[in-house]
């Protein structure tokens, strides 16, 4: 994630695992070197799944890892890395009710409600980590025309210095945000 971040548990449990960027990197680089049958089961879980042959090298299976659902996670690939054997760097950590995690920058994590779970949570982004952010040029974070809106309307408002750099960028995401919402209605008339 390219953002700083914190979430506070209201009520329930949540499952949370943490991966630095270098032990993302040696986990994908364990399940390539483990081969294709591995890598192939892997790409069935990711979202969306990958009708094409994966390839197993490494960055290829460290995005494919970057893909696949929490549940999935915790219930398919722990366990089948496990079977073959793979061990890797990462923490994980229970949060109850009434606690609070904070995730730093640049720190890949999977959270997975236990339970029926009420939270509230806030990515922290300044002018520091804006452009990387808005442009969802970290391969952790796909491109969502609604956050890239709402991050242009935060630098116009406090960072005015950073729209030069936006400028083509914002109105491009203004325009697919319009675009979705279009789409949106005529789906809603369809039905």
């Amino acid at each position: 994630d390219a953002t700083a971040y914190w979430n506070a548990l209201v009520h329930g449990r949540k499952r949370w695992m943490f991966l630095r960027p270098e032990e993302l990197d040696a986990l994908a680089a364990a399940v390539a070197a483990a081969g294709d049958d591995l890598v192939q089961e892997l790409a069935g879980l990711a979202e969306p799944t990958s009708e094409q042959h994966a390839q197993a090298s490494a960055s290829s299976v460290r995005r494919l890892l970057l893909q696949i659902p929490a549940a999935r996670w915790f219930g398919r690939v722990l366990p089948r890395l496990q079977e073959s054997n793979i061990q890797f760097d990462h923490e994980e950590v229970l949060v109850e009710a009434g606690e609070l995690i904070y995730g730093p920058p640049g720190v890949y994590h999977i959270a997975l409600s236990l339970e029926d779970s009420i939270g509230c949570s806030e990515q922290l982004v300044d002018e520091g980590n804006l452009l990387r952010f808005v442009k969802a040029e970290d391969e952790m974070q796909s491109y969502n025309p609604a956050l890239a809106f709402l991050g242009c309307q935060a630098a116009r408002e406090h960072w005015p210095e950073l729209l030069g750099q936006l400028a083509d960028f914002c109105s491009s995401a203004e325009r697919d945000l319009r675009r979705l919402a279009a789409e949106a209605e005529g789906d809603k008339a369809e039905l």
